[in-house]
């Protein structure tokens, strides 16, 4: 109604639209103010998104990851933000109901943050930690987002906090993408981010039998892993109470790699943490380094000097796939 009479004093750049459903139509246009601050705020992110992109699902998931991060952030946001996300986050399954059409969606894998929860707090971990869990209701709507996906594979990350925390949420996402897969001929995959701290026989068994990939945080030796990696309760030993549940991970052969942050105080010992972490019985290791965190020219020249070292001492194993180096 507004553009009625006024279409010539707007300049639209173009439309974003869903063939033959003019209800969809979003005109796109310059110069245009928003009162809402929160748009405000995203306006960099949509303009930028709707520049590359003419999908929906691509677009509404970005906006939508984007209003979490700020509801993460501004908690007196949280009560206006929520119903923004809970509205928008089966877009793309209304479109199709409505209209037939499947709009689609080139990612491949989604993350669950299912809880902020963990036993421990990584001085470079940026997420907050709080008594908070992902609502089952949203764990189903997440997982049916990721099977608009127009890839024949797809792939479930369980993330967190410490997602072993709630596995019975993850038993029932578990199940769920397994059903979801079925019915849209679809292959599903399951990675997950976690310390190992909570694993027991039961879950292993559980974790070998779904072929979960898992990325386990092993930064070296005793001493180094535990510089960063502090326990939430005084008294435990977070290195220990990782590395006693390794071998329940490599006696049933699920598959693994080791995450090894280096920061700038632990540059000049990455070879030794790197070969402390074979001795473990790790076989593919990533190595990473500490983000947030201040790294002068010395220490960053370090850091690639010790790789270099990695590299040529274990470079026949490397080169044979015995031992796989990645970041």
């Amino acid at each position: 109604a507004l553009l009625k009479g006024r279409k010539r004093f707007l300049h639209i750049r173009r439309v974003l639209y869903v063939k033959n459903h003019p209800e969809y139509d979003y005109p796109l246009i310059d110069r245009d103010i928003p009162i809402n601050p929160l748009t405000a705020r995203l306006i960099p992110l949509v303009q930028g998104l709707f520049s590359r992109h003419r999908d929906y699902v691509r677009i509404l998931d970005a906006v939508l990851f984007e209003l979490l991060l700020m509801a993460g952030k501004t908690p007196q946001k949280k009560n206006e933000i929520r119903p923004i996300v809970e509205r928008y986050s089966d877009y793309s399954r209304l479109i199709l109901k409505e209209t037939g059409m499947q709009v689609e969606n080139e990612r491949y894998n989604l993350q669950l943050m299912i809880t902020r929860r963990c036993q421990l707090r990584c001085g470079y971990c940026q997420v907050v930690k709080k008594e908070e869990d992902m609502e089952e209701s949203a764990l189903y709507r997440a997982i049916d987002l990721l099977f608009t996906s127009k890839k024949p594979q797809v792939r479930l990350d369980f993330t967190g906090g410490e997602p072993l925390l709630r596995f019975d949420l993850i038993e029932k996402a578990v199940r769920y993408a397994k059903k979801k897969a079925i019915l849209t001929k679809k292959s599903i995959s399951f990675y997950m981010v976690t310390n190992l701290i909570s694993l027991s026989d039961e879950i292993a068994d559980f974790l070998k039998k779904e072929n979960f990939y898992l990325e386990l945080s092993v930064d070296g030796e005793e001493r180094f892993h535990n510089l960063y990696k502090m326990a939430h309760e005084r008294g435990r030993n977070p290195y220990r109470l990782t590395v006693a549940q390794l071998s329940r991970v490599f006696s049933r052969g699920i598959d693994n790699y080791a995450v090894m942050v280096v920061a700038p105080s632990t540059a000049r010992y990455l070879g030794r943490n790197f070969y402390h972490l074979l001795k473990l019985g790790f076989r593919n290791i990533g190595i990473n380094y500490a983000l947030g965190v201040k790294w002068g020219d010395g220490e960053r020249r370090e850091f690639f000097r010790q790789l270099g070292l990695v590299k040529e001492r274990f470079y026949p194993h490397i080169e044979k796939g015995m031992i796989k180096l990645s970041n």
